[in-house]
């Protein structure tokens, strides 16, 4: 219900928008500590917003929204954002709107009335897949992300975001390839007349490519290239810090964590990050070592670091070099934690190309 928009609410508002009711709660919430917090010893001031996958997105759409303006001073991204792939572009508001319309008449709600007459579990059983997605509601976010950002119309805050390397085994495009056609077949809807530039970004002439090109694909659609856009975009339409990381690292998790695949597939999957980032190996059931323990203190130290100023290095901590600089680098959590150069340009600018075609067309 956080995202479901309609016409009749979008007339009711007063500002003319519905849907992302969401992050108006966030928003909400946001002035709430903005009013509240001296009162709990708290500074204004120095409030700092994260969030992981969806939670990701919404940062990434309150470093562009107006009405989030003032209320944070630093940003952390963790593996996702409100930014276009090749294979996702978000609706606007009116696309929104009709999409609510039909959701109402499927549920035989003939008025906003009917619709609020309905049981909340009537509403939520019928809703598609895992809900309703966030809009261009010309509210709280005026136009696109992306072009707020290239409008550097963004609220300017010191940003820390990456993603990790495995991505892809959470959003594999072919789970069980049975030739390398099923995997140029792909590329060809994808990419269309790019296809031919897209395989020398994904391999796909042996099996062992395939299954490669597949995950890293499909990482890169639902997750890694909106996050690249986004730091990209911090760099162009501010002045602020940029911090950029991947997370390598492979957790041991117990064989049957993911079903019937395998553990030691997963590698640095979806989401492995958050245990070590909070310093809460003990969350799961997972086979930690000396290593793990130590990582966990490393990212933590750096977490916090960041959240009380803006920065993630301190002392004894490895400098972590801010992205702004003439070469892009990344920090890069692992069994021996290191800085590098970025090494996936080409790929993701391929990737934004694509996109810019997308829209143009």
């Amino acid at each position: 219900m956080g995202f479901l928009s309609h016409p009749e609410l979008t007339r009711e508002s007063g500002v003319g928008a519905s849907g992302n009711y969401g992050w108006l709660d966030l928003i909400a919430a946001l002035r709430w500590v903005a009013r509240n917090i001296a009162q709990f010893c708290g500074d204004p001031a120095m409030v700092t917003i994260g969030g992981e996958l969806a939670g990701s997105m919404a940062v990434s759409a309150l470093m562009a929204s107006p009405l989030a303006k003032g209320l944070f001073c630093a940003a952390i991204g963790e593996s996702g954002a409100m930014f276009p792939s090749p294979t996702r572009s978000f609706l606007t508001r009116e696309a929104a709107e009709a999409v609510g319309a039909e959701f109402a008449r499927k549920l035989g709600a003939s008025s906003l009335e009917a619709l609020r007459a309905l049981p909340a579990k009537a509403i939520l059983d019928a809703a598609p897949g895992i809900g309703f997605f966030p809009s261009i509601d010309g509210h709280v976010i005026p136009q696109s992300v992306d072009h707020i950002f290239a409008a550097r119309e963004i609220n300017d805050v010191p940003l820390m975001a990456g993603w990790n390397k495995d991505e892809g085994f959470n959003c594999n495009l072919l789970e069980a390839p049975s030739s390398e056609g099923d995997f140029d077949e792909i590329l060809e809807t994808v990419f269309g007349h790019a296809a031919a530039e897209a395989r020398t970004h994904y391999p796909c002439a042996t099996a062992d490519e395939v299954r490669a090109s597949a995950r890293l694909l499909g990482g890169d659609l639902v997750i890694v290239h909106a996050t690249w856009a986004w730091i990209e975009a911090q760099k162009s339409a501010g002045a602020s810090p940029n911090f950029r990381f991947r997370f390598d690292r492979a957790p041991l998790t117990p064989q049957g964590w993911f079903g019937e695949r395998s553990s030691a597939d997963a590698g640095a999957f979806h989401a492995g990050e958050l245990l070590y980032v909070f310093d809460n190996l003990s969350a799961f059931p997972w086979l930690i070592g000396e290593t793990d323990v130590r990582l966990a203190d490393l990212a933590s130290s750096y977490w916090v670091n960041f959240i009380k100023t803006g920065d993630p290095n301190g002392e004894a901590l490895p400098n972590w070099p801010n992205n702004r600089g003439p070469h892009s680098s990344q920090f890069v959590f692992d069994a021996t934690p290191h800085t590098e150069l970025e090494n996936d340009r080409a790929r993701h600018e391929f990737l934004s190309f694509v996109v810019r075609q997308s829209i143009s067309s």
